[in-house]
């Protein structure tokens, strides 16, 4: 079996993880005066409480929610361009021609862009206070970046490793999260009516 594609993109994938939570952390560092009263607790609780405060108000937080528009379409779009490598090139190596190293760098370059955008998402988030609507940065372009990075993530990874048989999963997967970006764009227009009127009339859901 040639592992190289395989672990080049766990080290992608690794990487993705490890930048989102250095964005996440460079955040709570400069959102560090939003919680200057709170002398007698460390600056990662109080941080880790504004994220949980505002999560709890959001409908991602029920659970049915977070397995179904969450949890199982991210599994699905990491996991199933892994698995066909696994299950398909187990027994003898595949054949690179050069439209398969084309593909390859092709898709390595969409699951890192798809990285930054996502961890500037990331950055914005962690550094706007809690309850209020999020229209700057990555924000201001698309409506749902995270959700698209996702998705772009899960192409990138199949064009990387060659899959065949896992794009209807993988349009399973994306589907998903196009049904939690509607379900939250209600949850928005009823928490913030007159700003997200304005902020959807000016940025697409996905698209800018």
């Amino acid at each position: 079996m040639n592992a190289m594609p395989l672990l080049v993109y766990a080290a992608l994938t690794l990487f993705s993880r490890r930048f989102y939570r250095s964005r996440a952390a460079a955040a709570g560092t400069k959102a560090v005066p939003v919680f200057a009263e709170s002398d007698s607790r460390s600056e990662s609780e109080n941080l880790a409480d504004a994220v949980s405060t505002r999560l709890t108000e959001s409908i991602c937080e029920k659970t049915w929610y977070r397995l179904l528009f969450n949890l199982l379409p991210t599994a699905i779009l990491i996991l199933t361009p892994a698995a066909e490598y696994a299950l398909v090139y187990s027994a003898s190596a595949p054949q690179f021609s050069a439209y398969r190293l084309i593909a390859a760098f092709f898709g390595a370059g969409l699951h890192l862009t798809a990285t930054f955008s996502s961890a500037r998402a990331v950055y914005v988030l962690a550094t706007t206070e809690a309850g209020q609507l999020v229209t700057t940065g990555e924000f201001a372009r698309r409506r749902h970046p995270m959700a698209l990075a996702m998705i772009i993530q899960g192409l990138g990874a199949g064009l990387l490793l060659g899959m065949q048989k896992g794009w209807p999963l993988w349009a399973i997967g994306a589907g998903l999260l196009v049904v939690a970006c509607r379900l939250e764009d209600q949850q928005l227009r009823q928490q913030f009516p007159e700003a997200w009127a304005v902020w959807s009339s000016k940025v697409n859901a996905f698209f800018g």
